[in-house]
């Protein structure tokens, strides 16, 4: 996908998801290490000629053929073992029809929250309070326009 010409917009990007990548993405000291890169894919299970966006989290930069469905695979278990339940709905139903990198510029988290609110969230999952404590914590912020 060319950074240039990208279907998504920020506000397409699940807030928990992109928040867990944030803080997976950083070290000890807040320095962003970039070890997790946000991947887009559609299923055919929906019956319709366009289907919604589904997300993942792969480690290390796109290049050649990947795992999908170990990445697949590894971000439910990101996603539980930070917090997340069962009954989320984190799933995949269906045939794999389309899977991407989504470009940085478009994944930032800080195109939608305030640093502050990231900072809120990122502790609240550093603290293992778990994920819907630490979307909680962001939830005060407006949308950045």
């Amino acid at each position: 996908m060319d950074n240039e010409d990208c279907w998504l917009t920020p506000k397409d990007i699940p807030l928990d998801l992109n928040l867990l990548r944030e803080y997976l993405n950083s070290d000890e000291d807040c320095n962003y290490t970039g070890d997790y890169t946000l991947r887009v894919y559609t299923i055919d299970a929906l019956n319709t000629n366009f289907a919604r966006p589904c997300f993942a989290l792969a480690e290390g930069a796109a290049g050649g053929m990947e795992d999908v469905f170990g990445v697949l695979e590894d971000t439910l278990h990101l996603l539980l073992d930070n917090g997340a339940q069962e009954d989320d709905g984190y799933c995949v139903a269906g045939n794999i029809v389309s899977w991407e990198k989504v470009p940085e510029h478009v994944a930032s988290i800080e195109n939608v929250l305030d640093p502050d609110k990231i900072a809120q969230g990122k502790a609240a999952l550093a603290a293992g309070s778990g994920m819907s404590e630490a979307v909680e914590a962001t939830r005060r912020t407006v949308w950045k326009r």
